[in-house]
């Protein structure tokens, strides 16, 4: 196991303190709409093919946040960090990438971040609660062995023994428009999720895919085509197109965790070339063919910003005022190789 070398990166009274082995992310509460950011990443002031890390990996760490329902994102994993251009730190110019990224992110509900399906999901009611994921006994972990790459995910409930079906009430769902590419995401029957869409927000395991497109080539095409799109993405019906063009380059999966993140939580990710797999407390909670593209940085972050690409079209992004905030995290360590 390794600590990695992680560097600060702050905005808008953002602070980031350590202590043994413990880190502390904060924002100060602020009613006005402006950036505000702590983060922590091992890959400032790197070109992005130099970033430190490939698989086979896996990362680990405790972690807990203020309040489970902050404006903006927070979250921790591996990235290519491919909006460079925009907001790179550490004096270094990256070019615009496509994303590849593994890891645990949460977005509050002004946030869309899944270009996959055509349709928002019912809004659920307040007064249905979010259903736990089964849980193993973390001092003796069991997990069944992995299925077989079929190209295919799956959820792997806990207990040893053979193969179990998914619980009543859960479902299937299809998260992604490319044949042969599924994932099953756990749903209780008092938390019903979408049929056939997958969650752009709330508190997620996610994996994005993405071809490695050199960024120069990407960004021309992006400075050729701008003159001819500018004036069309006034129309919602150009706006899905872009979309649509979008998911036939970004592979994802993605599900919504069923756990309370002011707790202290274990969170684990393992990446391998061809699986991926999502560990809360000792518990496989998701894994996945799908893997991204090497090489990623790791980033853990708090912010108050948003951003949104709805199935319908609608196009939106800024900052949120926002309360004191705060993420907690500790025992970090990178295993690689």
């Amino acid at each position: 196991m390794t600590l990695p070398d992680l560097r600060t990166a702050t905005l808008g009274g953002g602070q980031v303190i350590a202590s043994a082995q413990e880190w502390l992310l904060s924002l100060p509460a602020d009613p006005l709409p402006r950036y505000r950011l702590a983060e922590l990443n091992d890959y400032s002031g790197r070109p992005r093919h130099r970033f430190p890390w490939h698989p086979p990996l896996i990362l680990s760490l405790e972690a807990r946040v203020s309040d489970p329902d902050l404006p903006g994102t927070w979250g921790f994993g591996l990235w290519n960090h491919p909006f460079g251009a925009a907001i790179g730190f550490g004096g270094t110019f990256l070019l615009p990438a496509l994303p590849n990224a593994i890891w645990f992110f949460y977005a509050s509900p002004e946030n869309w971040l899944s270009f996959c399906g055509d349709h928002l999901p019912s809004p659920k009611s307040s007064s249905e609660p979010d259903a736990p994921f089964p849980q193993d006994n973390a001092s003796s972990p069991n997990p069944r062995p992995a299925a077989a790459s079929t190209g295919h995910s799956f959820i792997h409930l806990p207990s040893g023994g053979p193969e179990q079906p998914l619980p009543a009430g859960s479902q299937a769902t299809n998260f992604s428009s490319i044949p042969g590419d599924f994932a099953f995401h756990y749903s209780s029957p008092f938390s019903p999720s979408p049929e056939n869409e997958p969650p752009g927000n709330g508190f997620l395991a996610q994996v994005f895919s993405s071809p490695r497109i050199p960024s120069v080539l990407l960004a021309t095409a992006g400075l050729l085509a701008l003159p001819m799109l500018l004036p069309s993405l006034a129309t919602r019906r150009t706006r899905r197109w872009l979309r649509r063009l979008a998911r036939t380059l970004i592979r994802e999966q993605t599900i919504r965790l069923r756990v309370d993140p002011t707790d202290w939580h274990a969170y684990r990710l393992e990446w391998s070339p061809n699986r991926c797999a999502f560990w809360v407390d000792h518990v496989r909670v998701w894994e996945t063919s799908l893997s991204p593209h090497p090489p990623l940085g790791l980033a853990l972050w708090l912010d108050n910003q948003f951003a949104a690409f709805t199935p319908q079209g609608e196009l939106t992004w800024g900052v949120l005022p926002n309360p004191e905030a705060w993420l907690r995290v500790r025992h970090l360590q990178v295993k690689s190789g």
